[in-house]
């Protein structure tokens, strides 16, 4: 798990993120993004580990991010910068939580939806 950085570009028109860099700051290609929003006060997404890389962008708002490698050690991370994303290699288990009011998060994957496979966290933690 690492936090990445994005660059920003800003002028008199604003700030702009473009997503196009992040392939240069990432160790894989996104053939998959999707975003994440509307979620109900106290509810958590995710829940499982997958097969893929994924890096998560708070675009508006805040989330909590839980991950939890096959060891069983859990990181904590808050996203709520709209540069600062972060990288999640595949086998972690991850929760998604705290999801503030009006918060909207990008997610891009290494797979595509039919290539992904999902595990439990006893899944995964079981070869260990």
């Amino acid at each position: 798990m690492k936090t990445i950085e994005l660059p920003i570009l800003k002028d008199r028109r604003g700030s702009l993120i473009a997503v196009e860099h992040i392939s240069g700051k990432l160790p894989f290609s996104a053939k998959r993004s999707f975003f994440i929003c509307d979620v109900p006060q106290g509810e958590k997404r995710a829940g499982h580990a997958t097969n893929a890389d994924h890096f998560l962008l708070a675009l508006r708002g805040s989330v909590t991010i839980h991950v939890v490698d096959k060891a069983g050690i859990m990181q904590k991370t808050i996203l709520n910068k709209t540069n600062v994303g972060l990288h999640i290699p595949p086998l972690n288990y991850l929760e998604l939580c705290d999801f503030s009011e009006h918060a909207l998060l990008a997610v891009y994957s290494s797979l595509s939806y039919e290539e992904v496979e999902y595990f439990s966290l006893a899944e995964l933690q079981q070869d260990e």
